[in-house]
C-alpha cells in the first residue's frame, strides 16, 4: 500500500499519523510477498493504530463531534479485522484477502469517515489538532 496524496485529510498532524499506517500496510505485505512472518508488522499496525484511534477519538470529543459514535464502532471493527488477520496469518500461513479488506477500510476510511470530521475542524478550529490530538 502506497500513500497517495488523495488521502490527505489537509491536517499535517493526522496525515503523518495515516502515513505511518499506510507504511505499516507496506510491511505487512512485504512480508507476505516473501513468504516471512506477518505477526511483526500485525503488532506495530494493531499499536499504532489504538494510538492514532485514541488520539482521534479525544479529538472528536473535544470539538463535539457529532459522528463520534460511529466512527469509534468502524475503528472498533478494523482492530477486530486486525485481530483476526494476526490469528488467521499464525493458524493457516499469510491471508493476503484479509490483507486486502485491511487495505480497503484504511482507504475508505481516510477518504470520507475521517474527511467528515477534518473538513470541519480545519474549518473551526484547527488549534484542537495542536491542543488534543498530540
Amino acid at each position: 500500500m502506497e500513500w497517495k496524496a488523495e488521502y490527505s485529510v489537509a491536517l499535517p498532524e493526522i496525515d503523518k499519523d495515516h502515513q505511518i499506517l499506510v507504511d505499516c500496510m507496506t510491511e505487512i505485505e512485504e512480508a507476505i510477498s516473501k513468504r516471512e512472518s506477518v505477526q511483526p508488522g500485525i503488532a506495530k499496525l494493531a499499536y499504532l493504530s489504538r494510538t492514532h484511534f485514541s488520539a482521534e477519538e479525544t479529538l472528536m470529543r473535544a470539538m463535539g463531534y457529532s459522528h463520534i459514535d460511529a466512527h469509534v464502532q468502524e475503528h472498533k471493527r478494523f482492530l477486530t479485522d486486525l485481530k483476526a488477520l494476526g490469528g488467521e496469518a499464525a493458524a493457516t500461513g499469510q491471508d493476503k484477502e484479509s490483507v486486502a479488506r485491511l487495505k480497503a477500510w484504511l482507504e475508505n476510511h481516510f477518504l470520507s469517515d475521517d474527511r467528515q470530521y477534518a473538513s470541519l475542524l480545519s474549518k473551526e478550529n484547527k488549534e484542537y489538532v495542536r491542543k488534543y490530538y498530540l
